[in-house]
């Protein structure tokens, strides 16, 4: 396997994806007012005679990405089933996929899910989340290199989603109408099954507590809303084997939808995340990066006759921080690991209707950004001054994908 010269690539390459896993967690996993109000206008679009709604998509995906001179491919073939009534909405998907990085080549499944959506009210909407484990289910240190050798969250992988265990949920989330003001209380209460006796790695949440505020309005036709999270988990560390680093992580969001023309719509959404209490004392051994994550994302709705062009772009940028002290009363060595990388990416897809209930959805992106990071060793040792070096390097990152999606509607 050809490995990266530097060792403080290398140990970045082998936590990037556990990292990448639990940031992307702290956004995908919340229930936003803009998917409150996407579920209200999907169940009110269902008018008498009541009837359930189908949708079925089948998508195919290819990415490539280099990070120096480290490429990886990703071929992935998401498959999403949802029916949908008058007051709810059920959702099934999964997601087989083959990674490669130089020398090592993964074939699995992004955890299988179940959700249902049950509408209270306008407003209120009670979900209940199913899902499997991953396969794998864990990673030894290889397929974890292998995985982290893009780096860094900033990169758009299914593979960040290997080695989590099965998982079930209860979200809540409740609308407060005041004046020309809503605001929105959410609460979230999510167990991961926890592994058996392992020598390898996975990522392992245990029990997740979610609590949320958020705001919206209007300001003519244009809808404005932030809101703000706090997400504490509580997991045993495995022995060492566990990737998760403990603690919680709280996230800033806003949004902002406009109206472009007569049927145009213009979405832009940001978010800021932090972790908290994210030092463990039971995994002395354990170098695990954690630090700040944000980004800033646009789309574009833009019906030209029959067809809908949807371009987009985001903006990504994270940095993490990991100190580790081993040794004993003789000597005592110090490691510290710090690094940054950002990501500008963007994407133009275009919806054709076939007839019939089917559309056919090409897409097609690319992004460009740069990776740095800084590694120290320190050793101490009983009365002489330390001995300590340090390496630091940048990479730059681009990469390219397309996707395709089969859409039926019945």
């Amino acid at each position: 396997m050809r490995r990266r010269p530097h060792l403080a690539v290398a140990v970045l390459a082998l936590l990037g994806a556990p990292l990448g896993a639990q940031q992307r967690d702290s956004v995908a996993a919340r229930i936003t007012q803009a998917e409150i109000d996407s579920i209200d206008a999907l169940l009110d679009s269902v008018l008498p005679p009541a009837r359930v709604r189908h949708r079925l998509s089948l998508q195919g995906i290819g990415r490539q990405y280099d990070v120096g001179t480290t490429r990886v491919t990703e071929i992935a073939s998401p498959i999403t089933y949802s029916a949908t009534g008058t007051r709810w909405r059920l959702r099934l998907a999964g997601a087989p996929l083959r990674y490669e990085a130089p020398g090592r080549r993964l074939d699995g499944t992004t955890p299988i899910s179940g959700r249902f959506d049950w509408r209270l009210r306008p407003g209120d909407t009670l979900t209940v989340l199913v899902q499997s484990a991953s396969r794998p289910a864990q990673l030894d240190s290889l397929d974890a290199l292998a995985i982290g050798a893009a780096g860094t969250s900033t990169l758009d992988l299914l593979a960040f989603g290997l080695a989590l265990p099965a998982q079930a949920a209860v979200r809540g989330a409740f609308a407060f109408p005041t004046g020309d003001v809503v605001l929105n209380v959410r609460l979230a209460v999510e167990q991961q099954r926890q592994p058996t006796v392992t020598t390898r790695d996975v990522f392992y949440r245990g029990t997740t507590v979610r609590g949320g505020l958020g705001v919206w309005g209007y300001s003519g036709r244009t809808r404005l809303g932030a809101g703000l999270e706090v997400a504490r988990s509580w997991a045993d560390s495995l022995g060492g084997r566990n990737l998760f680093p403990g603690g919680g992580i709280f996230t800033l969001d806003a949004l902002l939808e406009t109206p472009v023309g007569d049927e145009g719509l213009l979405n832009l959404s940001g978010f800021y995340s932090r972790p908290f209490d994210n030092v463990r004392n039971d995994q002395p051994n354990r170098l695990i990066p954690i630090g700040d994550f944000a980004g800033v994302f646009g789309t574009l709705s833009l019906p030209a006759g029959p067809v809908i062009l949807l371009p987009s772009a985001q903006l990504l940028r994270e940095s993490s921080s990991a100190t580790v002290r081993q040794g004993g009363p003789i000597a005592v060595t110090t490691s510290n690991f710090s690094g940054q990388g950002w990501s500008l990416g963007g994407s133009l897809a275009v919806e054709l209707p076939i007839g019939g209930g089917l559309s056919l959805t090409p897409e097609v992106g690319a992004l460009v950004g740069r990776i740095s990071q800084t590694f120290t060793t320190a050793v101490q040792r009983r009365g002489r001054p330390p001995v300590g070096r340090a390496q630091t390097i940048g990479e730059r990152s681009t990469g390219a994908w397309a996707a395709l999606e089969l859409a039926i509607r019945f």
